[in-house]
C-alpha cells in the first residue's frame, strides 16, 4: 500500500507492475533481497518482467489496491521502452531497503524485430510462381549440371515436368561432391548459391561465372556395417552408394535446388573373386567397386600442381608416373579434380618408410604431402589402392621408381 500511495498518488495512469520474490525463488532468508535484485537485472537484460508464480488469485484483505493503478505481474510483460527504472524492497529484523535500479535491454539476448527481420532474410521461392526470367537467364539447349562426381564435366539434366528438371548421381557412403548447374553447358552462365557447400532448398543466384566457389553441398552419410562373415568366405565386399535426385526448379523467376535421397544403402551387384572358397581363410579386404565416373588425379611439383589422371589398372587399384624435375618431389592425390576430396599423410613430407596412413578424402590437405627423394628425370611409378574394410573405404599408397634415366643412358 505504501509503494502505490508513494508512486501512484497522482493517480497515474500508467500501471505499477509489481512482483513477489518467494514464489519464484522459495524462503531464501538472508539472501531473498539478493534474489530480488538479481531477478530485477535479469529482467532488465531481457526487456520484460516474469510472471510471480503459484499466484491463482489476490487476497480479498488487499482490496484498498483497487484504488491504486497497481497489476501483479501473472503473464510475462514487457517493459515500455528499452530502458526502465525498478525498485527492490527488502524488509529484514530492523532493516528495511529500498533500492532503486536502472537497467536496459541487452540487444544480443533479445534482437529487435527489425534485426529479426533481416536475419530470416529474404523469401526464397514461391512455388505458385511470379515474374518472368530474363532473356539472357532462360536456355536454349537446356539446363546442365557440373559436379565434383564427374570431374566437373557438363551433364544433361532431365525434364521430369513443366520447370523441373532433374539428375540423379550414386555417392559412395561417407563421400561429399559440389555442383553447380550451368545454362547450356556455358561456363560463363552458371547457376550457384549465395555461398559455399550450400545445403538443399537453397535459392539460386546467377547466371555468372564470378562465384565458381559457390557450389551446392551433396553428402552421403556412413552407415555402420554387420559382420555377416562373408568377409572370411572369398566374397568380394561390396561398396555401398547412397542415389541423391537433384532437382532444379522454376517458377516464373523463382528458382531453387533441392534434393532428395531415393535409394539408402544400394548395393553393387555381387562378384566373386574367383577363389576357392574352401582354401580361403580370411578375406579381410576387397577392392572397392568405383562409383560411375570416380577417377583420381595425382597433382604435385613435377606436374605444377595441375591434375594428372591415374590410369586404372584393376579393381581399385590407380597408378601413375612422374618423372621427377628435381632431386625430390611432393605430391598428394585427389578424386574427382575437387580439393575438398584429397587423400594426404597425417604431417608435411611424409615418406615410403613412415608407414603413414593415409588420410581423407577430404579438404584438410594443405601443408600435408608425400616426399619422394631421387634424382632429376627418375620415373617413379605411383599406386593407389582403394579397398573396403568392414563396409568403410580406406585408401594405400606405395611407389616405387621404375627407371634412373641418367643410369640407363650410360648403359
Amino acid at each position: 500500500m505504501s509503494l502505490g500511495r508513494c508512486l501512484r498518488a497522482e493517480q497515474s495512469d500508467q500501471s505499477l507492475d509489481l512482483l513477489a520474490v518467494r514464489p519464484n525463488g522459495g524462503n531464501s532468508q538472508h539472501a531473498c533481497g539478493l534474489l530480488g535484485l538479481l531477478r530485477v537485472l535479469s529482467s532488465l537484460s531481457w526487456g520484460f518482467l516474469a510472471p510471480t508464480l503459484h499466484l491463482r488469485e489476490l487476497s480479498p484483505l488487499l482490496g484498498d489496491l483497487c484504488d491504486f493503478p497497481i497489476d501483479f505481474i501473472t503473464d510475462h510483460c514487457d517493459f515500455r521502452s528499452s530502458s526502465s527504472f525498478v525498485g527492490v524492497t527488502a524488509r529484514g529484523f530492523g532493516t528495511n531497503v529500498h533500492a532503486v535500479v536502472w537497467g536496459r535491454l541487452d540487444e544480443t539476448k533479445r534482437p529487435s524485430p527489425e534485426s529479426r527481420v533481416s536475419r530470416h532474410g529474404k523469401l526464397l521461392f514461391w512455388p505458385g510462381g511470379g515474374g518472368d526470367l530474363l532473356d539472357a537467364e532462360q536456355p536454349d539447349l537446356g539446363y546442365y549440371i557440373v559436379g565434383s562426381w564427374s570431374s566437373w564435366s557438363p551433364e544433361p539434366m532431365e525434364e521430369e515436368e513443366d520447370g523441373c528438371f532433374g539428375f540423379t548421381v550414386s555417392l559412395p557412403q561417407g563421400t561429399r561432391e559440389a555442383f553447380q548447374i550451368w545454362i547450356d553447358s556455358n561456363p560463363g552462365r552458371a547457376l550457384h548459391p549465395a555461398c559455399t557447400d550450400a545445403s538443399s532448398g537453397s535459392a539460386v543466384h546467377g547466371p555468372s561465372s564470378d562465384h565458381c566457389d559457390n557450389t551446392w553441398l551433396l553428402q552421403s552419410r556412413v552407415i555402420p556395417q554387420v559382420h555377416t562373415g562373408q568377409e572370411q568366405s572369398g566374397f568380394i565386399v561390396r561398396q555401398i552408394c547412397d542415389e541423391f535426385r537433384i532437382r532444379l526448379r522454376v517458377r516464373g523467376k523463382w528458382r531453387l535446388v533441392d534434393w532428395q535421397q531415393v535409394i539408402c544403402g544400394k548395393e553393387e551387384e555381387p562378384c566373386w573373386d574367383g577363389a576357392d572358397t574352401a582354401k580361403v581363410d580370411t578375406l579381410v579386404m576387397a577392392p572397392a567397386t568405383q562409383p560411375i565416373n570416380s577417377v583420381y588425379y595425382v597433382m604435385g611439383s613435377p606436374t605444377s600442381w595441375a591434375f594428372e589422371q591415374m590410369s586404372c589398372a584393376g579393381p581399385g587399384i590407380y597408378i601413375a608416373v612422374l618423372r621427377l624435375t628435381t632431386a625430390a618431389c611432393d605430391f598428394q592425390i585427389a578424386r574427382n579434380k575437387d580439393w575438398e576430396q584429397v587423400l594426404h599423410p597425417s604431417f608435411p613430407r611424409a615418406k615410403l618408410e613412415d608407414a603413414n596412413p593415409v588420410l581423407g578424402p577430404s579438404g584438410d590437405g594443405q601443408g600435408r604431402y608425400w616426399r619422394i627423394d631421387g634424382q632429376s628425370d627418375d620415373l617413379f611409378r605411383i599406386e593407389l589402392r582403394h579397398l573396403v574394410l568392414c563396409g568403410k573405404g580406406v585408401h594405400e599408397i606405395s611407389w616405387r621408381r621404375v627407371m634412373h634415366k641418367t643410369w640407363h643412358a650410360k648403359r
